[in-house]
Parts: structure tokens; C-alpha cells; sequence
């Protein structure tokens, strides 16, 4: 990380030894954690600022500060990971249309692959890869704060700024679950009971053991 000249901003582990990270500057760095070697990768356009990376596979798509969704890709056609140390490496922002700018990216592996996208506009979408078509759309009251589809890909945890977290069904959108400040307390207090309960039973436990004990 101390190769960027500027905060990073973003980052993403492509593989085990292969890091890929972004600063407020627009640039974009290949770490190999093994060998610390890095690789630059230069940009065809005007640098973007990346605030989320996501990959399908290896595909790797980013959202920029303005909201925008990109596929990144090698002007070699190689795979990004395949970026070579000391080479120059020329990266190709394709750009994929939103219908509202985006703040957050999570990627669906299976059984569809695909793009979770929060917009700033209070909506969920799941997006096709090659044209980010809609396949999807669900509203929320309350901005997002994280989404993360699960790796079998039948759910996706959305957690928003009203507190709540929310489990929905991927291929429906059906709530499944929900978590807020009132489950938590309310998981505490049963918590709570059961320790009392604990307590009080080894309590009754030393009691009845007491004639044992003046017996000794």
C-alpha cells in the first residue's frame, strides 16, 4: 500500500497472493503479497476515483465517486491478475449505463452471475453483466450502508442507515429476516434470563449440598 502516493480508496483480493487496490488519485496498483512486487496499471481515460471493486469470475467492475459502473479490463485482453511487474499495463474503463448513480457493489456468483448496485436513490438493483440491464429492483426507505449477496447466491444481506438489517430472498426480493435494535436488546435480556436461570440453579445446587458440607 505504501506504493500509492494518495489514500486508497478501494480494494479487492483477486486472488491469494494478488491484491488490487485504488487511490483518491485515480491510481490503480497490483501487489503480489509473496514477493511485494507491484504493478502499476495506467489508464486509457482520465483516471477514475474507485470506491468499490467487485469481481464475478475474472471480471472486475468498480464504481466510481460520481457513481458510475465500470468494467475494468486489460488493454491486452489478459486477465487483470496477469498484469506483469515492470511492464506497462493499460487498463479499459468500459462503462455500463446506471439508471441512477450508485453508491454501493456486491457481486452474485451463483447460480446467475450478476451485480448487486445500491443507488443513491434509495433503490437495490441486480444488473445483467455485459449491458447492466435491470433484472431486478427493489426500494428502501433508508439509504444503504452494505449489501453482500451469499455465496450460494439464493440471499442477500442488505444493511441500511435506519439500523436494520435485512435478509431478502435474492430471486424474489422477499423478506426472509430482519435485525434491529429491538432483537438485539431483546436477545440480550434473554441472554440475561439465562444467566440468571444459571445462576439461580447453581445456587440451589450449593444449598442442597450444604448438609454435605457441615456433614464434613
Amino acid at each position: 500500500l505504501n506504493a500509492h502516493s494518495q489514500p486508497v480508496t478501494a480494494l479487492i483480493w483477486l486472488s491469494e497472493e494478488t491484491l488490487l487496490t485504488a487511490d483518491s488519485g485515480g491510481g490503480l496498483m497490483l501487489t503480489h503479497a509473496d514477493t511485494y512486487q507491484t504493478a502499476p496499471l495506467n489508464s486509457e481515460t482520465p483516471p477514475h476515483n474507485l470506491k468499490e471493486i467487485a469481481s464475478v469470475g475474472q471480471r472486475l467492475f468498480a464504481l466510481d465517486e460520481a457513481g458510475a459502473l465500470f468494467e475494468l479490463q486489460l488493454a491486452s485482453g489478459s486477465p487483470m491478475i496477469e498484469a506483469v511487474a515492470g511492464a506497462e499495463n493499460v487498463v479499459k474503463f468500459r462503462p455500463l449505463a446506471l439508471p441512477a448513480a450508485g453508491s454501493l457493489l456486491a457481486a452474485v456468483i451463483q447460480p446467475e452471475p450478476s451485480l448487486l448496485v445500491a443507488l443513491k436513490n434509495q433503490k437495490l438493483l441486480r444488473v445483467a453483466l455485459d449491458d447492466a440491464a435491470v433484472l431486478a429492483e427493489w426500494p428502501y426507505e433508508s439509504e444503504l450502508l452494505h449489501i453482500r449477496a451469499s455465496s450460494n447466491g439464493e440471499s442477500v444481506l442488505t444493511i441500511a442507515s435506519d439500523g436494520i438489517a435485512r435478509l431478502l430472498k435474492l430471486a424474489s426480493g422477499e423478506l426472509l429476516a430482519t435485525l434491529d435494535q429491538d432483537y438485539t436488546q431483546a436477545a440480550k435480556f434473554s441472554e440475561s434470563q439465562r444467566d440468571t436461570a444459571r445462576q439461580q440453579a447453581n445456587v440451589e445446587q450449593l444449598v442442597a449440598q450444604m448438609p454435605e458440607f457441615q456433614k464434613a
